[in-house]
């Protein structure tokens, strides 16, 4: 692949002015902007590093890859909303109710509490997307880091697959204990509802038992209140008569005599007389009030055992509604839980990349430039896009630096160039990058001469710097 990534075609003479111009910008220098005495550059070298495609889904013509650094230097970092657990082994189907209301809360509070988890995978690039342009062919004469690769992508995607493997087992089980539950669910509403009818048809027999007792004990009070009403009523009719015997008797003496002691006799007797009347509605009164508190007396046998017959009646409904809820929690958490299980497809599905049929499962070489200043301190330049570099531009052109028209493709390569920064000195790459030197190569001095003033003909280089090489 070229340095410069996006110039199509691939422009040797660019890339040569690129690195060059890299290499001189990143020297350090003393003095004031103008009289300022930089540190010489000492070795530019080219080199590349391997960065490998993994299909994860493919087709005739294109497929989905995972972006593989076979030497290790990165790792990316899986989040996955929850592990793929099981779900715990508890005894279903003997449970007795109050058991299996239990086992549904604790069930429900189990599959509601997810804890995230955080997976490192070595040689996993969780930034496919920014180095989806260096996924270019190699023009040759670049010098392979020749480090030892320590991931083999196959295996990279056989721990992912095995990974969703494991969340589509625990999906399956919980889809399992899911259908126990509900199974063992609908048996016990069963056995409720069949404890409830047989209450229920059991409580409308006994209340016609009372009903019939309720009956005959009022007929018995009527007849008895009957009985008691013609006792008082002969009494009455006895009290009377004689009354009314003694009041003629008085009425006879005043008639004969005139004597004003008749007149108060006759007085008092008619007094008693209407006493017995009185008497006898009392009496008569009584004794409806005496039917009527004993009617409502058994009429309240009858409402209390209605009353008993609900609470009963309604306990079941309770029961009904308890257990309803506690599994209706249950499957609540359970497909949430399985909902979450189907994503972690997505998590692994957005670190792929589309790629042509061609790109995929191969192993591509990324340009990298390294320089080395005095002191054997050495800067590794990353794969770059052409470009404004807008504000950091404008920046080093204040500074007299060389406004450069070229930006790192990505964060990806420059944590790529970073990790070789720090692997350079004393390795057996650095000897080779000094060895192919290409400061000591006059045709990469031409190369870049002639790059740097195409630069400046398009205008992306001021003029001033036309014998910057």
């Amino acid at each position: 692949m070229p340095f410069v990534v996006d110039i199509y075609p691939a422009s040797r003479e660019l890339e040569a002015a690129a690195a060059m111009g890299l290499a001189l910008s990143a020297r350090k220098g003393k003095g004031f902007p103008g009289r300022r005495q930089y540190e010489p550059v000492e070795v530019l070298a080219r080199f590349t590093l391997p960065l490998c495609t993994a299909t994860w889904e493919a087709d005739d013509e294109s497929c989905t890859a995972l972006l593989i650094d076979p030497l290790g230097l990165l790792s990316g970092s899986l989040r996955f909303d929850l592990p793929p657990d099981a779900p715990p082994q508890d005894p279903i189907l003997d449970s007795v109710e109050e058991d299996f209301v239990a086992l549904c809360r604790r069930l429900a509070k189990t599959a509601a509490d997810v804890q995230p988890q955080v997976e490192e995978v070595e040689g996993l690039v969780a930034e496919a997307g920014q180095v989806q342009a260096l996924l270019q062919d190699d023009d040759g004469g670049a010098e392979p880091a020749g480090l030892e690769e320590t991931v083999h992508p196959d295996r990279v995607v056989e721990r992912l697959r095995t990974r969703l493997a494991e969340y589509d087992g625990s999906a399956a089980a919980w889809t399992q204990l899911k259908q126990n539950i509900l199974a063992h669910r609908d048996k016990l509403v069963l056995e409720i509802n069949a404890a409830a009818d047989e209450a229920r048809a059991a409580g409308q027999e006994r209340r016609a038992e009372l009903e019939t007792q309720v009956k005959a004990a009022l007929a018995a009070k009527s007849k008895e209140t009957e009985l008691a009403g013609d006792k008082i009523r002969e009494e009455y009719r006895k009290q009377k008569e004689l009354l009314q015997s003694e009041l003629e008797r008085f009425q006879q003496q005043f008639r004969e005599t005139g004597d004003e002691y008749w007149r108060e006799k006759i007085k008092e007797e008619e007094r008693r007389l209407a006493e017995n009347e009185k008497k006898l509605a009392s009496a008569l009164d009584q004794l409806k009030e005496e039917e009527r508190r004993f009617a409502a007396g058994q009429q309240e046998r009858i409402h209390l055992f209605e009353q008993e017959l609900e609470k009963r009646l309604a306990a079941f409904e309770q029961r009904l509604k308890r257990l309803n809820s506690a599994v209706a929690a249950f499957e609540k958490g359970v497909d949430k839980r399985l909902e979450r299980f189907r994503e972690q497809q997505q998590r692994i599905s957005a670190l792929a990349v589309s790629l042509d049929a061609g790109q995929c499962d191969r192993e591509f070489p990324v340009v990298f430039y390294a320089a080395r200043y005095p002191g054997n301190r050495w800067q590794v330049f990353p794969p770059q896009l052409f470009g404004s570099r807008g504000l950091r531009g404008k920046v080093a052109g204040l500074l007299g630096e060389i406004n450069l028209p070229f930006r790192p493709a990505g964060k990806v390569a420059e944590a790529l160039a970073a990790k070789i920064q720090a692997l350079l000195p004393g390795h057996d790459l650095e000897s080779r990058l000094v060895e192919q030197n290409l400061l000591k190569d006059p045709a990469f001095l031409e190369q870049a001469k002639t790059g740097l003033a195409r630069l400046i003909d398009q205008g992306a280089v001021d003029k001033k710097y036309a014998h910057l090489f």
